[in-house]
Order: structure tokens, then C-alpha cells, then sequence
């Protein structure tokens, strides 16, 4: 499971162009706003659903709003009307303050999102019942009880490069979600 949705089954991997996006690949968590009200809604909320939606369908742009920072889409895509005014977690490659559309994951969390989250890649191992993650050249312990599918996910998982989207403790990743690459 990639992420909780409240929208079964959808996560977004748009393609535009070929080769490889710039930037660093990141993941942010935040609300999906709009361009022309922006950090007004930092806050998930009905309200603010409505009130971005009615401004893209305006023409403005969709947006996430994380910690004061507006994080903008390389492209304009009526897809993330679906998130509109929800928390969600993007997890994409970043240039400056733009998601290019390459390989770009936007889902929804439910509830209040998760504090300090990263996100680590590499390969997913394991040991008598127990689960690693090699990442650039460190080995790290995974904590799967935080994850909300509790690590059932992860067997499939072992010996591929995967995506682990945790809060780090020292060689420890209290797991929250992960994916295959």
C-alpha cells in the first residue's frame, strides 16, 4: 500500500517528456491549495476544498502549502482537484519550488499528517522476520508497527529498491508508508 486514500487506488504518475526530471527528489507534506490564495489555507478543511477548487477552475494553479512554503506543479493537471483542501504527502523530484511531473506520487493522508517524515530509498532486506534498509551506504532498522498497514506490505518488498517514507531515530525508520521503485 502506498499510501491511505480516501480515493481508492489513486496515485498519480505523470509523464511529460522524456529523460530524467532535475532536481532532488523529495517529499512534502502539506495542503493542496491553489495559486491565488495560497498559505490562506494551510489548513485542511471543507471549506477550503470548495474555495480551491472554484479558484483553479478560475485559472488559478494547484499548489502545496507546507510549513509557510508554496510548492507549485511543473504542469497544470485537473487530477489534483481531487485533493483539494486535504492534507496530502508529494513525493517527486523538486527543482527550486516546482514538482517536475516525472514520476510524481500525490496522495491523501487522513487525519492530521505525520511530523517528520523523510524520505529514504534503497533496498529492502530481511532477516528473521526483521526488515532493513540499505541507503547510501547505511543500514537502517525498520520500525514497521508505525505504519499504518503495520508492515504487511514489506515481504513483497525484500530485495527490491524501494521508497521508505519514515521519521528517522538513529539507525532506526518508524516506518509510515513504503513503495517499490
Amino acid at each position: 500500500m502506498w499510501r491511505r486514500f480516501l480515493l481508492a487506488g489513486v496515485i498519480v504518475l505523470a509523464v511529460a517528456g522524456s529523460g530524467l526530471a532535475a532536481g532532488n527528489r523529495v517529499l512534502v507534506v502539506g495542503v493542496l491549495s491553489d495559486s491565488h490564495c495560497g498559505a490562506k489555507h494551510a489548513t485542511a478543511s471543507e471549506d477550503a476544498a470548495k474555495c480551491v477548487i472554484a479558484c483553479a477552475s478560475g485559472g488559478a494553479d494547484y499548489v502545496v502549502v507546507s510549513e509557510g512554503k508554496i510548492y507549485k506543479f511543473e504542469k497544470k493537471n485537473a487530477f489534483y482537484k481531487h485533493f483539494a483542501g486535504k492534507n496530502v504527502e508529494v513525493v517527486g523530484n523538486l527543482t527550486g519550488d516546482t514538482f517536475a511531473m516525472m514520476d510524481l506520487g500525490v496522495a491523501e493522508l487522513t487525519g492530521e499528517p505525520p511530523k517528520n517524515l523523510q524520505l529514504f530509498e534503497g533496498t529492502l532486506k530481511s532477516s528473521g522476520g526483521k526488515y532493513t534498509l540499505e541507503s547510501a551506504g547505511k543500514v537502517y532498522s525498520i520500525d514497521a508497527g508505525t505504519a499504518a498497514d503495520k508492515g504487511e506490505s514489506l515481504p513483497s518488498m525484500v530485495g527490491q529498491a524501494v521508497e521508505v517514507v519514515g521519521s528517522a531515530e538513529g539507525d532506526t525508520i518508524h516506518l509510515h508508508d513504503a513503495q517499490t521503485r
